[in-house]
């Protein structure tokens, strides 16, 4: 069974992983106060500030294509899904990267 901690904007997304290690992130793209980019560049300085291992970040956006993709992975994202996504593709997306940290 997976835990699971809601964020409702970008600040509190920074503020959660700085306070606990996560297996994995999923972060959207659009989010009020701090946007997933900028909130994903932090805790990449976070991870490498307190020399923790990195957590991978799955992004989620309306907007994909090769563009925001660059730009999600720029930003240190891992992945970038297209929203709306069905919970098996998200599912696997999740367990890709959980089997890889194992």
């Amino acid at each position: 069974a997976y835990e699971c901690d809601i964020a409702s904007d970008g600040l509190q997304a920074i503020t959660a992983a700085s306070q606990q290690d996560y297996d994995v992130i999923v972060m959207d793209w659009n989010m009020p106060n701090c946007d997933g980019l900028t909130a994903t560049r932090r805790i990449r300085e976070l991870e490498r500030e307190k020399g923790c291992r990195r957590c991978p970040i799955v992004g989620l956006s309306a907007n994909v294509g090769p563009g925001p993709l660059q730009a999600c992975l720029e930003a240190g994202m891992d992945d970038l899904a297209s929203k709306p996504i069905k919970q098996a593709e998200l599912v696997e997306r999740i367990t890709r990267f959980l089997q890889q940290n194992a």
